[in-house]
């Protein structure tokens, strides 16, 4: 299991074995949002390691020693991350001018190539399913108000 702790004082990944044992430090930089790969190899996540350029990147860890091993320039820094069907990609929701749509960033490089074609609402969540052959979608309108209370 990986987890985001506050143990070092900063926000960092951690992993247990689900039998139990003494948690184990992944990253000692600020990483948050993991996701471990269906083979257990590796962790998608986000990560500040004072790369000015890349605060908050996406990146793909190796699950035995935490080595970044890819960084990704073209995924959002507040979209979810999920790995994509067979491990070989990731899978994310970017929004442009309030719109959302899922992209597929392949681990070996390249650009990302969009696979929804939504013209309205955000994505606030989504996941494959086991058999990777479809995607559930949480999507919606986010509307905030404000409003004035008088005391007497």
């Amino acid at each position: 299991m990986v987890y985001n702790s506050d143990q070092s004082g900063q926000t960092t990944l951690w992993k247990v074995l689900f039998e139990g044992g003494n948690p184990v430090q992944i990253t000692s930089n600020v990483s948050y949002y993991p996701e471990v790969s269906p083979d257990g190899s590796y962790i998608a996540c986000r990560l500040q390691d004072g790369n000015a350029a890349a605060q908050g990147s996406a990146v793909v860890l190796s699950f035995a020693d935490g080595a970044v091993l890819r960084r990704f320039k073209d995924i959002p820094e507040v979209s979810l991350i999920k790995w994509g069907p067979g491990a070989a990609d990731l899978t994310f929701a970017k929004t442009i001018d309030g719109v959302s749509n899922l992209f597929v960033q392949p681990l070996s490089g390249g650009p990302p190539t969009r696979i929804t074609n939504f013209n309205t609402e955000q994505i606030f969540a989504f996941d494959w399913s086991h058999s990777s052959s479809q995607v559930a979608i949480l999507r919606g309108i986010e509307s905030r108000d404000v409003v004035v209370f008088k005391t007497q």
